[in-house]
This record gives C-alpha cells, sequence and structure tokens, in this order.
C-alpha cells in the first residue's frame, strides 16, 4: 500500500507586474514513482461522491487508481493492455458505476498496424484487476474524449489517433491525414460492436482534441489541433461533419499540439494550444474582428521544450478562466526544462495575462487536468510526469 507523501508549500515566483488575480496552492505528491507517466484523469471509482485520480504509465504498463483522500493505489490493469496512452471513465452500462476505456498499444512510428481501444469492465472488488474488452483498432490510437453529440447528455468516445495510416517520418503531414472518429456505444457494449462514424481524414498530426457546446444548442462540438492549425468540427442534424479553421498554428513550425477553450471576463472564450507540436510556445486565440477571419495568436510562454499539458479553470472563483499549462522538456529531458506555469488574463478581452510559476522543476508535466477534490469549490489542480516519473496535487488555498 502507497504510504501518501506530504509535499510543501508551493513558493509562487511571478513574472508579471501582479499577482492578485491568481491564488495559492500547495503541493502535495501523491506518488513519487509512478512510471512514465502518460495520462491523468478524475472521477469517482468506488462510488463514495469523492473525486479519484486515476493515471496512466508506461514503464510499466499499467493504469492504477489513488482513493480519495488517502490516495491509497490501487491497480486497475498491469502488463496488458500493453503500451497504455490515453484513458476516459464512462458509466457505459447505465448502472451507475464507472467504467474506463482506455487507448494502448501506442506505436507513434507504426502507421500500418497497432492501435487499440479497450472497455475496461469493473470487478466487484475494487481491489481486484479489471477485465479489458478490446472494442476498437486504429494504428497510432493517441488521444480519446468523450462527447454528447445530441444535447441529451449521452457521451460517445472520441478517438483521435497521432498519425493518418501508412505516414512516414519525418514528413508526417504528407499522405493520408488521421482518422478522427466517434465510437458510439451499442445496447450491450461489453458483447456487442461498437460502430465508427467518421469526423475526419483530413488532418495530420491530430495531437489533441476537446469537446465543448460551441454554439448553445446543447449538442457539442469539437476542437481539433493538429500539423494544419486550430480546427472547429461541427455535426449537421443529418449527421454529416464540416470543419472550420478557427487559428493558424505556429507560422513557422506548422500547427499545433495541444486544446482547450477557456471564458474571458467579457464572457467571450478564448483558446488555449501549445505549438508546434510538442512545442516551445503557450499560446492563446481571441475571437477576430470580424467572422471570416482567423482567430487573434498571441505568444504567452515562448524558449521552453516540449509543451504538453494544457487546462482551464476558474481557479479564482471571479468566472474568468486560469491556463494552465506545463512543459515536459524533451521526454527524459532535464529537470530545468520541466516548468508548470499559471496565467490569468488581466483585462476583459485577453490582451494581457499575468504569469506566475507553479512547480520549478518537480513535474515532467505530460498531463494535467483540474477537479475540486476536497469539496471547497475551488478546483484544485493534479499533475502527472512524464521524466519525473511522479502524481502530484497542488491545493487551491485561495487568495
Amino acid at each position: 500500500m502507497l504510504r501518501l507523501l506530504l509535499g510543501c508549500v508551493v513558493l509562487l515566483s511571478s513574472t508579471s507586474v501582479s499577482q492578485t488575480n491568481l491564488p495559492r496552492f500547495k503541493e502535495q505528491v501523491v506518488d513519487p514513482n509512478v512510471g512514465v507517466g502518460y495520462a491523468v484523469t478524475v472521477t469517482d471509482i468506488n462510488g463514495d461522491g469523492k473525486p479519484d485520480i486515476v493515471v496512466v504509465t508506461e514503464n510499466p504498463d499499467q493504469v492504477v487508481w489513488y482513493e480519495n483522500p488517502s490516495w491509497t493505489r490501487r491497480t486497475i490493469v498491469a502488463g496488458f493492455p500493453k503500451l497504455p496512452v490515453c484513458v476516459q471513465p464512462l458509466d457505459v452500462d447505465g448502472d451507475g458505476k464507472i467504467e474506463l476505456l482506455l487507448g494502448a498499444d501506442w506505436q507513434p512510428t507504426n502507421t500500418t498496424t497497432g492501435g487499440t481501444v479497450w472497455l475496461l469492465q469493473r470487478p466487484s472488488d475494487l481491489n481486484q484487476p479489471w477485465t479489458p474488452i478490446k472494442i476498437n483498432e486504429e494504428p497510432t490510437m493517441h488521444r480519446m474524449r468523450l462527447i454528447d453529440l445530441d444535447g441529451k447528455g449521452r457521451k460517445e468516445l472520441v478517438c483521435a489517433p497521432l498519425h493518418g495510416r501508412d505516414t512516414k517520418s519525418p514528413d508526417w503531414w504528407k499522405g493520408n491525414g488521421a482518422s478522427l472518429y466517434v465510437l458510439r456505444r451499442p445496447a450491450n457494449p461489453f458483447k456487442d460492436p461498437w460502430t465508427r462514424e467518421v469526423i475526419s481524414n483530413e488532418l495530420h498530426i491530430t495531437h489533441n482534441v476537446w469537446p465543448l457546446d460551441w454554439d448553445g444548442d446543447r449538442k457539442e462540438e469539437l476542437l481539433a489541433a493538429g500539423y494544419e492549425g486550430v480546427f472547429l468540427f461541427k455535426r449537421s442534424a443529418r449527421g454529416s461533419w464540416t470543419k472550420q479553421q478557427l487559428g493558424q498554428g505556429d507560422p513557422e513550425k506548422h500547427g499545433g499540439g495541444e486544446i482547450k477553450a477557456g471564458r474571458l471576463a467579457n464572457k467571450t472564450r478564448f483558446l488555449a494550444t501549445i505549438e508546434p507540436w510538442h512545442g516551445h510556445q503557450a499560446v492563446v486565440y481571441t475571437p477576430p474582428g470580424k467572422s471570416d477571419q482567423l482567430w487573434q495568436r498571441q505568444v504567452l510562454i515562448e524558449n521552453h521544450k516540449g509543451g504538453h499539458a494544457v487546462w482551464t479553470a476558474d481557479l479564482t472563483g471571479a468566472g474568468i478562466d486560469s491556463l494552465i499549462v506545463g512543459f515536459r522538456g524533451v521526454p527524459e529531458g532535464k529537470a530545468e526544462d520541466a516548468m508548470v506555469y499559471l496565467l490569468h488574463p488581466r483585462d476583459r478581452t485577453g490582451s494581457q495575462w499575468d504569469k506566475q510559476v507553479l512547480d520549478a522543476k518537480g513535474l515532467g508535466a505530460e498531463d494535467i487536468i483540474c477537479a475540486d477534490l476536497n469539496g471547497d469549490r475551488k478546483p484544485d489542480i493534479i499533475g502527472v510526469g512524464r521524466s519525473t516519473k511522479n502524481v502530484k496535487i497542488y491545493w487551491n488555498e485561495g487568495k
């Protein structure tokens, strides 16, 4: 049983004029050596009303969960499925208990075979391993999200492979695009086949996606960041998909690698990306002056290595979203390359931002998520490290 390791208060150094808009955080190390962290999510595994932490790692290949609030670690699967890379929680059969959907067989340079999607069936005893059931295959399976296509609260699974079939290094942008698609769950998700609905086969190096209700009709659309830039995909009533380019991406090295959306004080959106793929810049986009123009691009952070973690959340309780950005360095990077920043808009239009270091050298951030872990109505920050191989909580203590 993993013992809880308490960290120390994070001393937040500012690189902006003002720190007044940003809260204080206290750091806690949940696990100092989980393995090469690939993904983190939060869900109530044991049904006690408290959000637990789920982490996917390689070396070793495993999915584990940490029970809130003791953070006792339990194994979900280990050794198989091999090379797990992404995870999403979903009650697939409507019994009120969470299952997990897992992307695995992560072979980023193999574009002809490999890439699997699994439904992990929970055991009656949560101290025991879960049962993996293969539901789909696609080479370079890399990211998954849940989306409400019909506005009725029923979530389906979006699958986002990184590369198109039969593309090759270093020219990943030539040839077939990545097959971005939805997997719809059947009446019996444990036995019946899941059906695939293609969103797009056009974009290359589609590194991440994000669902959201873009136009207020309760149905969710999909943002995607890839080699060609930042795009919005919309689904018609007849089930066909259209795409609209919103952002250009890095103008020199092309495209972006991560994508999230947030809200400014004037209630308009901003989009947050890492550019280019695994890039050195944290970028925000704000709406253009005219509807037929691309969104306005603003670089907030540059000259880092391995940007890979992005999340937005109302950390201050003011109805305005802050931005969390993590640079992992290169996968086996030096500690000085591992930086996590907090950013907060200083004006209503997002033209100026406060910037603050959340963690210097302590988290080679591969993935970050925000959730209220202790019920105090303040979102906390949870991160998993790749080079640092750790799991950390940053407790939101307010201003």
